[in-house]
């Protein structure tokens, strides 16, 4: 009986300690709020130059903006960061900072300064394969025949960029995004100056998901992005709207009966 006493008092004291199980000690949710920062800074602007801002931390890439001038960068959580700033042609810029919580790094003006060497620049497009669907934060990878790393991330409409490659090196473009397949490129730099540009579709892993198409008749929104699709010509030669409109073609499509 001793022994059951002591037991039943040990539990209604861890009860007790954990506050769960009694009217007096009821259950509550332990919330974990993770605080965040914004970073603020400018760059000295230069016709026809844009910047990739991209945050690093213990080496690893976190966010990208692109910018012209002013850049903003909201909702970083707290900690110690690498700012980086470059542009095709011009020397990276890059400085330690750190985030506090709930408050605005303000970072003063930046002038970038024009390489004294021949560089290449590698930019490109995602997308999905089906859907024609920009993919947008994606981080891609680039490597060099030394193995040497790359790292940028997908910014507005699934725009990538490489700047300021070495010329005339083989590279492999490195994608690996949850839900498609991953794909490997391999891509020359070009010569002085140059920028070698990509068009890059992903194949969703799941190929059930349910679009559901408008209505007859109704057509899209103006400004919406059309859905990609496979037609045939008269030569039952397939193509793609994408096959139309690279390279930031504006096309018109007619369609009637018997193929495209």
């Amino acid at each position: 009986m001793k022994n059951k006493t002591t037991l039943l008092a040990l539990g209604l004291f861890l009860l007790a300690a954990f506050g769960c199980g009694t009217a007096d000690n009821p259950v509550r949710d332990i919330k974990i709020e993770i605080t965040t920062g914004t970073i603020r800074g400018n760059i000295q602007s230069i016709d026809g130059v844009s910047f990739q801002v991209r945050l690093l931390q213990d080496g690893q890439l976190v966010s990208q903006t692109e910018a012209k001038g002013i850049y903003i960068i909201k909702e970083i959580e707290a900690g110690d960061y690498t700012l980086s700033i470059s542009a095709p042609g011009y020397e990276k810029i890059e400085q330690n900072i750190t985030v506090l919580a709930d408050q605005t790094v303000s970072l003063d003006r930046v002038t970038l300064v024009e390489l004294g060497y021949p560089v290449s620049n590698i930019t490109g497009q995602l997308s999905n394969a089906r859907t024609g669907v920009r993919l947008e934060q994606s981080l891609i990878l680039l490597t060099d025949e030394n193995g040497e790393e790359y790292q940028t991330l997908t910014v507005g409409n699934g725009i990538f960029t490489f700047e300021n490659l070495q010329v005339d090196q083989q590279y492999t473009l490195i994608i690996k995004i949850d839900g498609y397949e991953d794909k490997e490129i391999k891509v020359s730099s070009g010569s002085s100056d140059e920028t070698v540009k990509l068009y890059v579709r992903l194949s969703p892993l799941d190929f059930e998901e349910d679009i559901e198409p408008p209505l007859p008749g109704t057509g899209l929104n103006i400004l919406s992005e059309a859905p990609d699709f496979e037609l045939p010509d008269g030569n039952n030669k397939i193509h793609t709207l994408t096959d139309f409109i690279e390279d930031g073609k504006k096309v018109v499509l007619v369609f009637y009966r018997g193929g495209l």
